[in-house]
């Protein structure tokens, strides 16, 4: 199973910003998988603010300015403002992900 693969069968969008939902923690009790470091997103060398799963992505297709980057470097002090695309799904942060599985690990208090 990807990492990308959790968030669809929730059927949920999340944003780095908002707490994780009481549904989302309902399906998957405890844990979502954190992507690999060299997991390529897209962005717009411009920072638009946000990092994609894709560079199909409408919010970023066609244009000529898009940029590679790894999920390894989200952490660097230039991607640092980033956050997820909820169009195309793009996974939360590596530190949002280990909130939310210690939050909602089995046994703990939610």
């Amino acid at each position: 199973m990807g990492s990308f693969f959790v968030w669809e069968v929730a059927g949920l969008q999340r944003a780095a910003d908002k707490p994780v939902s009481k549904k989302l923690a309902q399906v998957l009790p405890g844990f979502l998988p954190i992507p690999e470091a060299d997991t390529q997103l897209y962005c717009l060398k411009k920072k638009s603010g946000y990092y994609h799963t894709t560079d199909c992505c409408s919010q970023i297709k066609g244009k000529r300015s898009v940029s590679t980057l790894t999920y390894g470097e989200l952490g660097e002090e230039e991607n640092r403002k980033l956050k997820p695309c909820p169009l195309c799904n793009a996974p939360a942060r590596e530190e949002t992900i280990r909130e939310f599985n210690e939050a909602y690990a089995e046994g703990a208090d939610h």
